[in-house]
């Protein structure tokens, strides 16, 4: 028991010395990347995923260790008109998704969409923190930092701070089970960016904080410059896991110009009844709030990016079909 104590708070000289501790297979000295292959898994009665292999391990990686680790959606207050506006945005992100052709396709054949997880990786806040089964995913974003301006990773080029990568040995065999498993599977090649980082979703309550979890453990290592600018060769500074997918642009202007559909206030409705007397006052209030509402799901896919995407899939992931 001492020995694990002491392994769990020791420092590694860089994140290279970290996985290499994890029995991670360092050929040439390089991180991999898990192969983009995905399996249907059945979760449970009538709940098939798409899932992202190997289950298991899976990391998270984080330039800087948090007291406190808990998704986007604790880490501050927020006010009624806040929680009502990010369930608009929930609701018009599905609306977007569910005309992607993958996405109608696995859904005819009974496949559970993981729409909550999906939206994480474009920026929504949810109720859930991000795992991958790609060393080289987790190395990637515990290396660099985060520019929202510029919607860019850069590399941390300093050696006076520590980062920390979260290991679950157990992977979706985590604790929790059907109907409400805590770790699901989040990354499917129907979206490019959650396919490419192989992503695992793992569930939270808004009273845990991550670094509470007995199953899921932690490691610390220095930041050095020469790990972070390999890290940046080896992703291809970050293109490898970002490629061009138009859901990041509608997910942003959704954001920035803050028009919605209707069917998106009556489905925040569904799940904030008690934001208003009825849908119509909602509708009021969010406009005083400086939201706007039309009768069509703005941002949907045009014709061109739905012949892209038909395309592109295709190419991408052959395998998976």
């Amino acid at each position: 028991m001492r020995d694990e104590i002491k392994i769990m708070e020791e420092t590694f000289k860089d994140i290279f010395a970290l996985f290499a501790h994890l029995n991670i297979p360092l050929p040439n000295g390089q991180i991999p990347h898990r192969p983009a292959r995905f399996e249907f898994i059945e979760f449970g009665p009538n709940e098939v995923r798409a899932v992202p292999m190997p289950m298991f391990p899976l990391f998270r990686g984080q330039n800087q260790y948090y007291d406190v680790c808990k998704p986007s959606l604790y880490r501050k207050q927020w006010s009624n008109e806040e929680l009502f506006e990010r369930e608009l945005q929930l609701a018009d992100f599905k609306n977007i998704l569910d005309q992607h052709p993958e996405i109608h396709d696995r859904k005819q054949a009974g496949l559970k969409v993981n729409y909550e997880g999906l939206a994480q990786h474009y920026g929504i806040a949810t109720n859930i923190v991000d795992f991958t089964n790609s060393p080289l995913v987790a190395a990637f974003f515990a290396t660099t930092t985060y520019d929202y301006q510029t919607d860019t990773y850069k590399p941390i080029m300093h050696t006076v701070s520590k980062g920390v990568v979260y290991y679950s040995h157990l992977g979706c065999l985590l604790e929790g089970t059907s109907p409400n498993p805590k770790m699901l599977p989040i990354g499917m090649e129907a979206l490019h960016r959650p396919g490419e980082q192989r992503g695992y979703g793992y569930s939270m309550m808004e009273n845990e904080n991550l670094n509470d979890v007995k199953t899921i453990r932690k490691y610390f290592y220095w930041h050095t410059p020469d790990a972070s600018i390999k890290i940046q060769i080896l992703t291809d500074g970050m293109k490898k896991f970002f490629p061009y997918d138009p859901m990041t642009k509608k997910v942003r202007k959704m954001g920035k110009d803050r028009v919605y559909s209707e069917s998106a206030l009556q489905e925040a409705f569904s799940h904030m009844p008690d934001y208003a007397v009825s849908v119509d006052e909602a509708r009021g209030k969010m406009i005083a709030y400086g939201c706007k509402f039309v009768n069509y799901v703005p941002f949907a896919y045009t014709q061109q990016e739905l012949v892209y995407i038909r395309k592109e899939l295709h190419q991408m992931y052959p395998s998976s079909y």
